[in-house]
């Protein structure tokens, strides 16, 4: 990722900014460092590695209806439940052996799960790489704020999108952006009391055309409050779920590296490709009863590889009409 360091020692992250000619700009030296990627990729054939990252879902119910997600376009059509804990460990156990990085989270507020302390807790106590979660930063209070500023979680970020009253309440249906402010205030604050370098703290905002005038007052309203990083988000339709939009930047079908390195569980245990897949419409198979890795390379997985790998991405209904970022090999 291209990153940008503030006077504090922040770091703005622009690998996704929104806007064509900045995009362009900013991706440059993130398409090289993705060469390695492909340097290996090219050289080792069908030679598929653990996943690096996986992104657990504890829920997919959110108290929020946020206007560019599917569960404020009501896009959201699967059953919405809560992950077994029992499940949880089951998946933990497992991965822990190659100790990935952790990203808790999904299409939902996982502040909502009751046991998402204890989730972070385990996933800690398994020595998992790196815990991230992030949230709407509603629920958070004294109570909760001090339980995850001793959970061993490594980065809490808060999907905050806006320092406008009128513009946040209007896509972040549900929200209200001083009470967001406020607890990641008082978070910070909490943190400092305990002496805890971890977790660090972010806070993101989706960049739209609308909103892109907020950039420089939003990087300065948290860099003065002390958050750890700022990242600025370009805007996606969850790998076409939610159609095509005037922002989406025309690019060449290249090759996505989401399949060979990351993954997805659902709250029920389906193994989804892409953390994009927001209706897990691209189902690889479930890993209640079954291994993560034994399912992580079956035959849709290496069907979808061989896809995306050949330039075949309109073979799969989900990668079809992604506007997320893809890069190749070349320049």
């Amino acid at each position: 990722m291209t990153y940008i360091k503030l006077r504090n020692g922040s770091y703005i992250n622009f690998s996704y900014f929104l806007f064509q000619k900045i995009y362009h700009e900013q991706r440059i030296n993130y398409i090289r460092i993705r060469k390695k990627f492909y340097d290996f990729f090219n050289k080792s054939g069908d030679k598929v590695l653990r996943p690096i990252v996986i992104w657990i879902e504890p829920t997919n119910n959110c108290n929020l209806k946020c206007i560019f997600c599917s569960h404020g376009n009501k896009s959201l059509t699967r059953k919405k439940g809560f992950m077994d804990y029992n499940l949880y460990k089951k998946i933990i156990d497992e991965v822990s052996v190659w100790r990935p990085s952790l990203y808790l989270h999904g299409i939902g507020e996982p502040l909502l799960h009751r046991k998402i302390i204890d989730m972070i807790k385990y996933a800690r106590l398994k020595k998992c790489a790196f815990l991230h979660l992030t949230t709407n930063g509603m629920l958070l209070n004294d109570k909760l704020s001090e339980k995850l500023a001793n959970s061993g979680l490594d980065f809490l970020r808060f999907s905050v999108d806006s320092i406008s009253r009128d513009y946040h309440k209007r896509v972040k249906v549900n929200s209200d952006l001083d009470k967001v402010v406020s607890n990641i205030e008082n978070f910070i604050k909490i943190k400092g009391e305990n002496k805890a370098k971890r977790p660090q703290v972010g806070v993101s905002m989706v960049c739209t055309k609308e909103n892109k005038n907020k950039i420089g007052p939003f990087i300065k309203k948290f860099k003065n409050i002390g958050v750890d990083f700022i990242f600025m988000n370009h805007i996606h339709n969850w790998a076409g779920l939610l159609g095509s939009n005037k922002l989406r930047v025309k690019r060449p079908n290249y090759i996505c590296w989401h399949p060979w390195y990351f993954s997805t569980v659902t709250w029920d245990g389906y193994l989804l490709p892409c953390c994009h897949d927001a209706n897990a419409r691209y189902k690889i198979g479930n890993i209640s009863k079954n291994k993560l890795l034994d399912v992580w390379d079956n035959n849709k997985m290496q069907f979808l590889r061989k896809c995306l790998k050949n330039g075949k991405s309109e073979k799969i209904p989900l990668c079809r009409n992604c506007d997320s970022l893809f890069v190749s090999n070349k320049e």
